[in-house]
């Protein structure tokens, strides 16, 4: 992918960089905001686990509320989440789809019509 991009794009090859991040970002396989907590713990164990179900509309109001004075465009967001992640289950990977759909088209419908996840 990285090298397909630097030929299309022509691409200056020692100005690509490669990093990781644990959750807490975006990219990081939780929806945004996913691991807030209540008590101040840095671990969220329903988070992780996938089990935090919201609507779109719930999860885009979480992105809105981050910065209440944004009027602007948000960046788009590219979401990636394999299927035997076991620290960050793959039902997370639905919830930032949804999340990031509301986030920039909030005037779709607002529905959950997936199986939970199991």
């Amino acid at each position: 992918m990285v090298r397909y991009a630097l030929q299309r794009y022509n691409g200056d090859t020692s100005r690509v960089f490669v990093t990781g991040a644990s959750s807490g970002a975006v990219f990081a396989g939780v929806p945004a905001s996913c691991f807030a907590t209540t008590d101040g713990s840095s671990w969220n164990s329903a988070c992780a686990n996938g089990q935090l179900n919201r609507t779109p509309r719930e999860w885009g109001d979480l992105v809105r509320a981050a910065y209440p004075g944004h009027s602007g465009a948000r960046p788009r967001v590219p979401l990636v989440h394999g299927t035997d992640d076991d620290t960050l289950r793959h039902p997370n990977f639905t919830e930032e789809i949804e999340q990031w759909t509301d986030v920039h088209r909030p005037d779709q419908p607002d529905h959950h019509d997936r199986q939970p996840a199991r």
